[in-house]
């Protein structure tokens, strides 16, 4: 593919030296009868004037082969009868757009958002095969985030403005991209309705077993994903390009949450199949199926686990009562691993940061108190956080495991999910902290450093 193609970046080679003489980048005449001389018109200078424009012009070299690329990552187009379709709920505006597939290979990128236009600089680009992902920031816009996966000539895409506004990028055909702005608390709950009369449930006994031996040879926190998805989400998706571009900006948002959190642990895609077996329309029926071995669901992810080390599995799905369904480790023990089964449906996989928000139930991480007022499981004041009242009147928002349900008990219906783990010592630049502290403490960051290695792993790396 073409991004993946580094620029040439010509310095000086051996061709360019002659008798001494720098041949490239200056034009000039050479003569017979002269040597250690440049000639500039009909004029032979000095040699300390030489070597002085020598200088120059290398500086000039060098300084173009590290001059930063900037590549203007996408193009209004013109709607036609084919690119429209309902907007969904969390939709809030639209365009169809052409996404440069250069984008990857840039250190900046112009990026027109309807009737703004920003610039975004790079913090990191990795690269395998046929796809690529690019993480950088929104200049002069801290908290910002732009987040970019390409899979062939397919890109997903998360952007988040400095004050919280989110953006999608999603391919619709070969060749035409939709940008969208979203509202996620629009988004499906991860969880069933809410019940405010169930009284909290003390932390589950849990039997005692035989330990599993943990693989020793994975020293760091680098959690490894074996995602597959079914052939309804794949043909909802457009493609398989499309579903895995998707799969990749799910993991990219995932690390990207970490880093910002403070959070000592990054996962990594091993392995993206699809799948034939049918989806039941109820995700708990299919986190259950992809767990169970030989009942004849779903049955080709226990091999493929071993096969690529995975420590954890996740399937993508097209149709379900639900954003997502995982068993919640309940004690920080390499026991866990036969559990470590996750279902996403696709359309929340990274607008609502639902991949992310099934990948903590798996490392220990719990719903905010109002939802899950289970304590010391498997650590105490690991709860997501709820912000109802921002300062200077910004809108209600909560961390990755909050749900809805408190922003619903108080009718605060705008309450978007951001893209950041809990944490009572961390603030936004608002002031806001990221968490609270006694009576109900939250603070999923310090239970996901204290499991990332324990899930890391469940598997060895291969």
């Amino acid at each position: 593919m073409a991004f993946l193609q580094p620029a040439r970046r010509r310095l000086c080679s051996e061709r360019d030296w002659e008798g001494g003489e720098l041949a490239v980048g200056m034009r000039g005449d050479r003569r017979k009868g002269v040597s250690g001389a440049l000639l500039i018109g009909d004029t032979v200078r000095e040699v300390n004037h030489m070597t002085f424009r020598i200088g120059v012009a290398m500086l000039l070299v060098v300084s173009a082969a590290h001059a930063a690329t900037t590549v203007r990552l996408m193009e209004p187009l013109k709607t036609d009868a084919r690119h429209r379709e309902p907007l969904q709920p969390l939709v809030l505006q639209r365009e169809t757009v052409k996404v440069s597939l250069e984008f990857p290979k840039a250190d900046r990128l112009i990026i027109p958002l309807f009737h703004r236009t920003v610039i975004a600089r790079r913090d990191k680009l990795e690269f395998a095969a046929d796809e690529a992902t690019w993480a950088g920031h929104i200049i002069n816009e801290p908290e910002s985030a732009v987040l970019l996966a390409i899979v062939e000539d397919s890109v997903s895409g998360t952007i988040i403005r400095g004050d919280g506004t989110q953006y999608r990028i999603r391919m619709l055909h070969s060749g035409v991209h939709v940008l969208e702005r979203i509202n996620n608390s629009r988004s499906l709950p991860e969880e069933g309705p809410p019940s405010h009369a169930k009284p909290c449930d003390p932390p589950q006994q849990l039997l005692p077993m035989p330990p599993v031996p943990a693989c020793t040879t994975d020293t760091k926190p680098i959690i490894d994903l074996l995602v597959l998805y079914t052939k309804h989400a794949r043909q909802a998706a457009g493609g398989p390009s499309k579903i895995q571009s998707l799969i990749n900006l799910a993991a990219l948002e995932t690390n990207w949450s970490f880093s910002h959190s403070r959070v000592k642990a990054a996962v990594r895609v091993v392995h993206k199949e699809e799948v034939t077996d049918p989806e039941s329309g109820f995700l708990e029926q299919d986190r259950d199926a992809l767990q169970a071995a030989g009942d004849g669901v779903f049955d080709a992810a226990q091999q493929l686990r071993e096969d690529y080390g995975a420590d954890a599995v996740f399937l993508i799905v097209e149709n379900g009562d639900r954003a997502g369904q995982s068993l919640i480790m309940e004690k920080a023990s390499a026991d866990f691993e036969s559990k470590a089964f996750s279902v996403v449906l696709r359309e929340n996989a990274t607008d609502n940061f639902s991949f992310t928000h099934e990948l903590g139930h798996l490392m220990g991480a719990r719903h905010e108190w109002s939802a899950d007022c289970t304590n010391d499981s498997p650590f105490a004041s690991n709860h997501g956080y709820v912000r109802l009242h921002p300062n200077f009147g910004r809108k209600p928002w909560r961390t990755i495991m909050a749900t809805s349900n408190e922003c619903i008990r108080v009718n605060a219906l705008d309450c978007r999910r951001i893209l950041r783990w809990s944490d009572p010592s961390a603030r936004l630049l608002t002031g806001d902290r990221l968490g609270a502290g006694e009576p109900t403490p939250t603070d999923n960051h310090s239970a996901l450093n204290q499991t990332a290695l324990i899930v890391a792993q469940f598997r060895c790396h291969k």
